[in-house]
């Protein structure tokens, strides 16, 4: 599965289903107008939240089966190298700017990785009930649940969409302290 990933990744590059749109659309009008009509990309798909969601699984995959197989790890290091590089052109070089909602997905993916860490206990707790004589290994290996239930519970109460009224007064203060430096940064290469 993560191999594949890499071919896809690879048809991700190449930006086909545009491709293919702006060809279809060239034959009944003109170059600008087809171009315009094909650029927006299937947000189903190709949108940051599809993108978060394939790219958690990916790392799912490869954090579960880590332990059975560890030359899945490799695996995934390369597939995320891989991803790195190509969509690290595509977003910037070759994609319409999206909105960003990006504190949103990051939550959400953590959400699924510890999701996901559900699933690596589970497995481990299997396979240390199925290989061992005894029975303690499963069930200290199952009692680790409890644990992840209470850190995932602390993870869904974090208010990360707004800061509390005391951490808002906080930068305020500071940011009126910080008045007399610069305001921003803008980086050289980019002005």
């Amino acid at each position: 599965y993560i191999p594949m990933q890499w071919v896809v990744h690879g048809l991700d590059l190449t930006r086909y289903v545009i491709l293919m749109k702006f060809m279809a659309f060239r034959t009944i009008m003109e170059e600008d107008a087809a171009r315009a009509k094909s650029e927006p990309e299937d947000q189903d798909y190709y949108g940051m939240g599809s993108r978060s969601a394939r790219f958690t699984l990916e790392a799912v995959v490869c954090l579960v089966f880590s332990t059975l197989s560890p030359l899945i790890t490799l695996l995934g290091f390369l597939n995320f190298v891989i991803r790195r590089i190509i969509f690290g052109y595509l977003l910037v070089f070759a994609e319409n700017k999206k909105p960003d909602l990006g504190g949103a997905f990051w939550v959400s993916k953590l959400n699924h990785l510890q999701a996901g860490l559900y699933f690596y206990v589970i497995l481990m707790t299997g396979v240390l009930l199925q290989r061992s004589a005894e029975l303690w290994p499963g069930c200290l290996a199952a009692s680790s649940l409890v644990l992840l239930y209470f850190t995932q519970s602390k993870f869904l109460s974090l208010r990360w969409e707004n800061l509390p009224l005391e951490a808002t007064a906080e930068t305020h203060a500071r940011s009126s302290k910080e008045k007399d430096g610069p305001q921003s940064y803008q980086q050289p290469e980019l002005c």
